[in-house]
């Protein structure tokens, strides 16, 4: 549909934009901070509303595990994780109340992402489906669903 298509590719461009001022160096003005903080948390909102609302690849119940799992794991790795090392980064209060706002923006962002993975297990446990292998027909998935499922294992790794 239009209205997915293009919450789609409006996602894809507020991401981008947060992981690239993320990723660089925090220059110290302000308006960096604020842009990649309001990018960061556009993008999890944009994943998570696109995974409840009617569009396509959306509409998921709010009581599946699996609907959760993207939705959590947006919101810990492209919101809360850059969110906090531009928070430990910037000029804002002492360098003590910086490493506390850190530390605890950082806990939540690792407690929401172990819910993530906690909500992907849950939701392969039935078919008995993990790292990429279906342990009751013996057969791996496809080549992009064993790459996320190791990629995603080496992010929690990290």
């Amino acid at each position: 549909s239009f209205v997915g298509s293009n919450t789609f590719r409006l996602c894809r461009w507020v991401s981008g934009t947060a992981l690239l001022l993320a990723m660089g160096e925090p220059s110290g003005h302000n308006a960096a901070i604020y842009v990649a903080c309001v990018a960061a948390t556009a993008t999890a909102a944009c994943i998570t509303i696109g995974m409840f609302c009617r569009v396509q690849g959306g509409g998921m119940p709010v009581g599946t595990w699996f609907a959760w799992h993207p939705a959590l794991m947006t919101i810990s790795l492209v919101c809360l994780m850059p969110v906090g090392r531009l928070l430990n980064a910037s000029p804002l209060g002492t360098p003590a109340s910086r490493r506390n706002m850190h530390a605890s923006v950082m806990a939540v962002a690792t407690l929401t992402m172990l819910g993530g993975y906690l909500c992907i297990f849950a939701a392969h446990w039935p078919a008995r489906k993990f790292f990429g292998h279906d342990f009751r027909t013996v057969v791996w998935a496809d080549n992009s669903r064993v790459a996320h499922a190791w990629f995603g294992y080496s992010a929690l790794a990290l």
